[in-house]
């Protein structure tokens, strides 16, 4: 409209300008009428105990009882018993405990029986270890890039680092969180690349309700101490072929 009547821009700046604050007294007196926060005297809003949060392995009682047992009766049978579950678990065919993750990583650098001048992608970020073994075996790392948000494997920065000499890619899913393993995946078949990974951070965790380790044509897992399934020191092996399990 034109002259002293209002436009309909103006009369929804004024209603907006309204229900704003309106809203903001209403905030206001609910936290006014609210008890205060604990920082302010008021009720504690988290009352469990922080006292297992600095000591890390945690073993209870079944832990200390099974190792009495095998100290008592020394056998491998918890070794063949831990195979097996994690095997259940994973849902793949074929498990292998090792010495610890790196091991695990040796033997299954050796099991690829590609080679000497090989190209595996790896992530730039990641321990040594995934890396280190392939040396043995004259396989070479090529180092991709990180996506700063995840602090994984970065596919697109992958593909640039693709050669006539690329025979696999190696993704790790670090501190847990799994990478982009089905899109690597698929990429991975197009190239005709052999899909890896290094999971020794990811005991359990999923993507696509299917869980880490399961992925690739072979994988590793870690029970170092510090990892999310301590048993101070060990490593599982994962395939998913009787050839590759053989090898390694």
């Amino acid at each position: 409209t034109s002259g002293n009547h209002p436009t309909r821009r103006d009369s929804l700046k004024s209603t907006g300008a309204l229900t704003v604050g309106l809203t903001l007294a209403a905030s206001q007196g609910a936290r006014d009428a609210a008890e205060p926060l604990a920082l302010n005297g008021g009720a504690k809003a988290v009352t469990v105990s922080d006292s297992g949060a600095w000591k890390w392995p945690q073993y209870g009682e079944e832990e200390e009882q099974a190792v009495l047992e095998l100290l008592r009766a020394p056998n491998y049978d918890p070794i063949y018993a831990l195979e097996k579950e994690w095997s259940e678990f994973l849902g793949v065919p074929y498990c292998k405990a090792h010495f610890n993750g790196t091991s695990a990583l040796a033997a299954m650098f050796f099991a690829l029986n590609l080679p000497p001048g090989s190209e595996i992608l790896v992530p730039s970020y990641t321990f040594f270890a995934t890396i280190a073994p392939m040396r043995l075996f004259g396989l070479v790392p090529v180092f991709v890039d990180i996506n700063p948000r995840t602090l994984n494997f970065d596919l697109e920065d992958a593909k640039k680092r693709l050669t006539k000499n690329t025979r696999a890619v190696l993704p790790v899913h670090w501190i847990g969180l799994p990478a982009d393993v089905d899109h690597i995946g698929d990429w991975a078949k197009e190239e005709g690349l052999i899909l890896l990974e290094d999971s020794a951070h990811a005991h359990g965790a999923k993507l696509k309700d299917k869980r880490m380790g399961s992925w690739g044509r072979m994988a590793i897992f870690s029970y170092q101490m510090s990892k999310p399934l301590p048993a101070i020191e060990g490593g599982m092996g994962v395939y998913q072929n009787e050839e590759d399990y053989a090898r390694a």
